[in-house]
């Protein structure tokens, strides 16, 4: 049992999730996949094949340790994570559910004994709130995240929402964090 809230992106209109599928960049469904799944979808015909694994169940149980630390590294005095309803691009069918938000005091630098990296320049203004997006892994620890390990999601989510900044959290083989901030590009 998890806090988990779930699915909560229409069915009708691309997730910011599914990002790195669009553009060629996951592992785990091609473009044509996509493709196939969004017609299906327009004629209700989509049955999902895919309903998470022990894996899967690890990184909802794990989200919201994940974010708190998160939170604490980067001096957050506030975050949420609980939260329930979805952000809308204001042009675009694509759609986006949040992990996280949160909102600090200032600008914040890549503190490598921290996990802390900043990823669109050397000091990142997080005074605004700003975008969390959780992620567990048994990958090794990397110097930047996997273009599908939300890197394109968190940007995705960040246009939907408005927000300057976001940070993907990143917790490797279950004992190394690391916490990737980005501004919106």
């Amino acid at each position: 049992m998890t806090d988990k809230i779930g699915k909560i992106t229409p069915d009708d209109m691309l997730s910011a999730s599914r990002i790195p599928v669009l553009l060629g960049l996951s592992p785990y469904a091609t473009q044509n996949e996509l493709l196939s799944e969004m017609i299906q979808r327009d004629h209700d015909k989509f049955e999902p094949t895919f309903h998470g694994n022990e894996i899967t169940e690890w990184g909802d149980r794990l989200e919201n340790v994940i974010l708190n630390e998160a939170a604490k590294r980067l001096g957050l005095r506030n975050h949420e994570t609980h939260i329930t309803k979805p952000e809308f691009h204001p042009d675009l069918p694509l759609a986006a559910s949040l992990d996280g938000l949160g909102v600090a005091n200032g600008t914040i630098k890549t503190d490598v004994a921290n996990g802390i990296y900043c990823m669109t320049s050397d000091e990142i203004d997080i005074s605004t709130i700003g975008v969390l997006e959780a992620k567990a892994t048994s990958a090794m620890p990397e110097e930047q995240p996997a273009a599908h390990r939300g890197l394109w999601q968190l940007q995705a989510q960040m246009m939907c929402g408005g927000y300057r900044w976001g940070a993907i959290c990143v917790l490797y083989r279950g004992i190394q964090m690391r916490v990737f901030v980005y501004e919106a590009d």
